[in-house]
């Protein structure tokens, strides 16, 4: 991981969002030939607060990897490395007064990744 950074969040009372689950979008952009970046957006809500968290990772393979084992790397490692900052920004986005924080618990990556397919 060269960069890891928060392009957007967002916090607000929740005006009847409804979000049974946490919504979630990856975007991979190759940059060149060995770096890649990662957008991964999440948003979630519970009765109080509405959170949208959107992080963009910067990652630089070497170029001794294999083409089979790159695309692996890129859609399954990349995002399970991102997870946990998400994680963290959600709970101290929606941890304000008087409203039931977010806590997401780890989160199987590749489980996921085989279910969104």
């Amino acid at each position: 991981m060269e960069n890891l950074y928060f392009d957007k969040t967002v916090a607000k009372r929740n005006d009847g969002y409804k979000i049974e689950k946490l919504g979630i979008e990856v975007e991979n952009n190759k940059m060149d030939d060995f770096k890649y970046c990662v957008k991964l957006t999440v948003k979630t809500a519970n009765k109080d607060i509405f959170v949208e968290v959107v992080l963009v990772g910067e990652f630089t393979l070497d170029s001794s990897v294999p083409k089979e084992i790159e695309e692996i790397l890129i859609e399954r490692n990349t995002i399970a490395i991102m997870f946990p900052y998400r994680r963290s920004q959600i709970s101290l986005l929606s941890t304000q007064p008087g409203v039931e924080p977010i806590v997401i618990p780890p989160i199987n990556v590749n489980k996921l990744i085989k279910e969104k397919k």
